[in-house]
């Protein structure tokens, strides 16, 4: 009896012997082997070595640490490369989608529209998202953010100025808002180009409660604000972050209708001071060195 031992990235197919002049398959398990793949290997070079077979590659016996390693590499080569991409035509569909949505209004744009503009298909679209709905949300969700980052910033800064950290922030919503593209188109799109019915609507129903949570925050800044003796007398801090809230929505929405009114872009302190005057007393939201 005669037998092959096969490397183990063969080990699932059945070794096959001759033995009494007839064929036997026999199916082995993985955790029935019980000689080493080292060992194979060398019974394997010898089987090859003494038989007519020519053995042109020595690769198969290269220590397979040497073998294993060299692959882990190369396959942790691919899918980096396959991750980015993937990173790659995501980043272009949102982008694409971007520019239609605002171009046709969200209801006036299809799936189709979208992948024939971006060059792919639409199954590259479904790749990534489940549907017209999801690609809209995750496009939506890239101005979150930024809104996030400053309101961090404006809570850590509070515990100073809480007046100060209000007009920073602020002066950084219209600052981003006016010399970031992609965020003004993603606004107007929110703003201007889709009505939040149908399947929209829970989008709406989510929207309201991120601007919720947003004004709990402001409410804290402001509660603060007063105890650091900042506030006017007779001003309410729920009123008070309502109003600054509406400010903001009210003047993202103006420059996104009207970007070329000049004090949006030279003078924002101008169209924020009203506010602050008739909230804070005199002066305290401004640097004093």
């Amino acid at each position: 009896m005669v037998t092959c031992c096969l490397p183990r990235k063969q080990i699932s197919k059945p070794y096959t012997y001759l033995s009494q002049n007839r064929l036997h398959i026999v199916f082995l398990e993985m955790d029935c082997i019980l000689h080493t793949y080292k060992h194979e290997c060398k019974m394997a070079k010898n089987l090859f070595q003494h038989s007519a077979i020519p053995l042109s590659d020595e690769s198969i016996f290269v220590a397979p640490d040497t073998r294993n390693s060299t692959l882990i590499k190369k396959q942790a080569a691919m899918a980096r490369k396959t991750k980015e991409e993937a990173e790659q035509t995501r980043k272009k569909l949102l982008e694409t989608a971007a520019l239609l949505f605002w171009e046709k209004g969200v209801s006036h744009t299809s799936l189709a529209d979208i992948a024939s503009s971006a060059g792919l298909t639409r199954g590259a679209i479904y790749w990534h998202f489940k549907d017209k709905l999801d690609l809209f949300y995750a496009m939506s969700q890239q101005v979150v953010p930024p809104y996030h980052q400053i309101y961090d910033t404006m809570e850590r800064n509070a515990a100073d100025n809480a007046a100060r950290s209000l007009w920073n922030g602020a002066l950084e919503i219209l600052t981003n808002v006016s010399n970031s593209p992609d965020i003004r188109r993603i606004l107007g799109i929110l703003f201007f180009r889709c009505e939040y019915v149908g399947e929209l609507q829970s989008l709406q129903i989510e929207n309201l409660d991120w601007i919720r949570q947003l004004q709990q925050r402001l409410i804290r800044i402001i509660e603060l604000a007063q105890q650091q003796g900042q506030l006017k007398p007779g001003i309410d801090p729920v009123a008070a972050a309502i109003a600054w809230q509406a400010q903001q929505r009210g003047l993202v929405q103006f420059s996104l209708l009207l970007p070329d009114t000049p004090l949006l872009h030279s003078q924002p302190e101008s169209l924020l001071k009203p506010y602050f005057s008739g909230v804070f007393k005199p002066d305290c939201w401004l640097a004093h060195d």
